[in-house]
């Protein structure tokens, strides 16, 4: 995979981050870490920007780990992706790859104020972005029971 160029770089026309959808066994259901981001409040995932040089898993468990404290396991699958143009024009394309966690307590970053272990449907119902319901949609179909 190639380098992802850095947001900070202006003159890229494509932007590179990457994410997870992270999910932990809570008693007969799988719950979904949800961050509320300081600026906006708008819920979602552990995200952020490459890194210069940076590949997209390296970026999803480091980005994971600065905005929420726990070190995820990435599943061996193809990351769901998700486009969508930023205010200046330039093309963000994020990757999402799935991932689990053993571990409870979240430490957040100043990037976030509020965290939630959702069940699948508040989960769905906190998204603010339809594209972003629909990787959900996604992911869920392709999740083994609890």
């Amino acid at each position: 995979m190639p380098p992802a160029a850095s947001v900070f770089d202006r003159s890229a026309a494509v932007v590179h981050a990457a994410g997870v959808v992270l999910r932990r066994r809570f008693p007969g259901e799988w719950r979904f870490l949800l961050l509320r981001g300081s600026g906006r409040g708008e819920w979602g995932f552990a995200k952020g920007h490459c890194d210069p040089g940076e590949d997209l898993p390296t970026t999803a468990r480091r980005e994971c780990l600065e905005e929420c404290g726990l070190d995820p396991r990435l599943e061996p699958s193809i990351p769901q992706e998700l486009l969508y143009h930023l205010p200046d024009g330039r093309l963000k394309r994020v990757a999402y790859f799935a991932a689990t966690s053993d571990q409870g307590e979240v430490v957040l970053s100043d990037e976030h104020d509020r965290h939630r272990w959702a069940d699948p449907a508040e989960t769905r119902a906190m998204l603010p972005h339809r594209g972003l319901r629909r990787l959900f949609d996604r992911h869920l179909a392709g999740l083994p029971s609890c």
